[in-house]
């Protein structure tokens, strides 16, 4: 499963002065051929080693010939394949997605994260908990697709034994006490009361199988689906770390299957991740004018990035700028300047290709939080420079 943690282990892996070949591929066969996307991927490699400078071909020719040999023994059985490579580092990091992806391909210092990152944002992990009376099913979602799943089966007596348990004493033949079976007193009570408490263990051990799910895949939403009464009950024995995470509920059945589940539940989560990301681009904006440790713009928010002052950096779907790089302290920069901001140096004159990218990296390498906009949020988000932050305190 690919989680932020595992953007960070791969920018960590790499080397900053050596180059990593990057390839997000659509491998989903309902698209095309795969001898078609493979050629066309040949292609692409070539015209990009045709722009390469004679010392770098070698590397990337190495890089390239390493990326090919894993696609020759790849049998497309997903949408979308990521690949990050690099030889003369020992990196070959491939990854299916039940997802659509844009093919790209990069060739820069560093694996190319920020398509990774939007991925993520648009496909959040999250958890499904359907349980009723007796059983529960728990799935874990990643990238549209069930990653986990767990079911639990409970011996709950029923409710209304008791009551029947009387029926069949009151209506027995034989009308003299030895021969009729009467419940002890109170016993409807009792019954119910066992009920209650086995429901209630039962609820208790999916609460602790889910949290335990929690912790080992990290998911960060939470939808809920059965009998009312149960999820009243359920939502009760949930940990202080887990119960936040609920975002809302489903209505299937017990017995559904997967797929109905996971399209049920992936519509409440896209609902709820609309409107979240259209919140937080409004509480940014709302806090950067106000001057309420935020900013709003590109160059505010790199020379922020570069002071390590940001605590979650905001940016736009596909948004791709170019800029500038300090040859000397590193700070990136939209707009050219004669001199840097940060230390006075001359910047470079040839512009980077993608100044986002390197802003991404620089984030996820001082633990900051990245979050890429969807929908009307990125809409929203680019018309005010396509780069915000919520700043630190620290």
């Amino acid at each position: 499963m690919i989680t932020r943690r595992t953007l960070e282990r791969l920018q960590s892996m790499a080397r900053p002065d050596i180059k990593v070949l990057s390839l997000y591929l659509d491998v989903n066969p309902a698209t095309g051929l795969w001898q078609e996307k493979t050629y066309a991927l040949e292609r692409s490699l070539d015209a990009m080693a045709d722009g390469l400078g004679r010392p770098e071909r070698r590397a990337f020719a190495n890089d390239r010939a390493l990326a090919l040999a894993l696609l020759e023994e790849h049998k497309p059985q997903a949408k979308g394949l990521v690949i990050f490579v690099s030889a003369s580092q020992g990196l070959t990091w491939a990854a299916e997605l039940q997802v659509p992806v844009c093919p790209e391909i990069r060739y820069d210092t560093g694996p190319y994260v920020t398509l990774l990152s939007s991925l993520l944002d648009a496909h959040p992990s999250y958890g499904i908990a359907l349980v009723d009376d007796r059983s529960a099913r728990l799935f874990v979602v990643s990238m549209g697709e069930i990653e986990e799943q767990l079911e639990l089966q409970n011996p709950v007596p029923s409710r209304h034994g008791a009551q029947e348990e009387f029926a069949r004493a009151a209506s027995w033949p034989g009308g003299g006490r030895a021969h009729r079976s009467v419940p002890a007193r109170g016993g409807v009570g009792n019954t119910e009361r066992r009920h209650g408490n086995a429901r209630q263990e039962h609820l208790k051990e999916a609460a602790q199988e889910l949290e335990a799910l929690r912790q080992e895949t990290g998911f960060r939403r939470l939808v809920l689906g059965g009998p009312v009464e149960a999820l009243v009950h359920f939502e009760k024995e949930l940990p202080p770390q887990t119960a936040p995470l609920v975002i809302g509920r489903i209505s299937v059945s017990m017995r559904a299957g997967d797929q109905e589940v996971l399209k049920a539940a992936m519509q409440v989560a896209a609902d709820y991740e609309a409107v979240r990301e259209g919140g937080k681009v409004q509480e940014l904006m709302t806090r950067a004018a106000k001057g309420q440790m935020a900013v709003l713009g590109a160059d505010q928010t790199l020379l922020s990035l570069h002071r390590k002052k940001v605590f979650e950096l905001l940016t736009a779907r596909g948004l791709s700028l170019k800029g500038y790089q300090c040859p000397t302290c590193g700070l990136l920069r939209v707009t050219h300047a004669i001199g840097c901001p940060a230390c006075g140096s001359t910047l470079q004159p040839e512009p980077l290709e993608d100044v986002v990218e390197h802003a991404v990296r620089q984030a996820l390498s001082a633990g900051a939080r990245v979050e890429v906009m969807n929908g009307p949020a990125r809409e929203q988000l680019i018309q005010a420079g396509g780069l915000g932050a919520f700043l630190s305190y620290a």
